[in-house]
C-alpha cells in the first residue's frame, strides 16, 4: 500500500475520535477529572491521526479531504474533475448543461 493511500486512511479514520467525545461526559466509571482527561486524549488523537495522515498523503490530498468533509460544500455544483470520475457525458455535453444551468 502506498504512503498517499495510508495517509488517506488516516485522515478518514481521524473523524472517529471526535464521534466518541460527546459521550464521554455519560460514561458513569468515569470521575470529573478522568472524563476531561479521556475528551482531551480524544482531541489530541484525532489531531495525531488527521496531521499524520496529511502528511503522508501529501498537501494536495489532505486538502481535498477537508473539502469534502466540509459541510459548506456538500451543496456545491460538483467540479469537472469530479465530472470526468464519473464518466458523464462529452465535453459538449457539459457545456450545454452548464450553460442550461446559468
Amino acid at each position: 500500500m502506498s504512503k498517499t493511500k495510508i495517509g488517506i486512511i488516516l485522515v478518514v479514520f481521524s473523524f472517529v475520535p471526535w464521534l466518541f467525545i460527546p459521550f464521554v461526559p455519560f460514561l458513569t466509571f468515569l470521575s470529573g477529572s478522568e472524563k476531561v482527561s479521556a475528551a482531551a486524549a480524544l482531541t489530541i488523537a484525532a489531531e495525531v491521526l488527521f496531521w499524520g495522515g496529511a502528511l503522508l498523503a501529501g498537501k494536495d490530498a489532505a486538502r481535498a479531504v477537508r473539502k469534502y468533509a466540509n459541510p459548506r460544500n456538500w451543496k456545491k455544483r460538483k467540479t469537472s474533475i469530479e465530472d470526468k470520475m464519473e464518466g458523464s457525458g462529452t465535453s459538449s455535453d457539459k457545456s450545454r448543461s452548464k450553460g442550461d444551468a446559468e
